[in-house]
């Protein structure tokens, strides 16, 4: 059994194929960590015996992998002329579609206040009028005034 820390996982395979195939897929990298059960230690998995040798192909083939691809001039030519030219002769042209409707705006004096619900009887200190100043209003100006709550004019 192989286990196996990556940096936002921890896989527990049973067999050498499926980590081969995990470390193919490049979901385990070279500096992830392998539990070694002879030291009880995590040690890199780049540079555990089973898999040192698969790094090495892996590292080998993406070194001989061209950093750029290289076209044939005339392909390159051949390709843009026929992404340049007109529809084909089995697509049709696409109809224009017409401009989307502007949206009808209203000024926000328009709208209608909707009052809000009564509250039932049971409910204590209802404000019943907008103009009425609570006490907590005049608390918070007490706390908020310069001079402080306990201060006289």
């Amino acid at each position: 059994m192989f286990r196996i820390k990556t940096d936002i996982r921890q896989f527990k395979c049973k067999d050498r194929d499926k980590v081969d195939r995990l470390i193919r897929n490049w979901v385990i990298r070279p500096a992830d960590l392998i539990f070694d059960g002879a030291s009880d230690q995590w040690k890199p998995i780049g540079e555990h015996p089973n898999f040192v040798d698969l790094f090495a192909s892996l590292d080998e083939a993406h070194q001989n992998q061209p950093d750029t691809v290289i076209t044939d001039r005339a392909a390159d030519k051949a390709a843009n002329d026929r992404a340049n030219s007109g529809p084909l002769d089995h697509q049709k042209p696409k109809a224009k579609r017409a401009a989307p409707k502007a949206a009808v705006l209203r000024p926000a004096a328009s709208i209608t206040k909707k009052e809000p619900p009564t509250p039932s009887e049971d409910v204590e200190g209802v404000i019943r009028d907008s103009g009425e100043i609570t006490m907590m209003t005049d608390r918070t100006l007490d706390l908020l005034s310069e001079d402080g709550p306990d201060s006289t004019p």
